[in-house]
């Protein structure tokens, strides 16, 4: 799992998380079957919380299985 802290971060920085939110989010959508369906643009932890950020309502099931990948 990757964490990723965001505290101090300075412009340059911010470019940096951002490519690894967005491989993260894909390697979670990746291990989680159905999850491709719901338009998931984060899930991630960010400063130490899960964030799951969508198009659609995620079934509680799948939010807990990103969580978990």
């Amino acid at each position: 799992m990757i964490k990723v802290n965001t505290n101090g971060a300075t412009t340059e920085d911010f470019k940096t998380i951002d490519v690894i939110i967005d491989l993260e989010t894909k390697r979670k959508i990746s291990r989680v079957n159905g999850s491709d369906q719901f338009g998931i643009m984060t899930a991630c932890y960010i400063d130490g919380e899960f964030r799951l950020i969508s198009e659609y309502d995620v079934p509680q099931d799948i939010a807990n299985k990103l969580k978990k990948a």
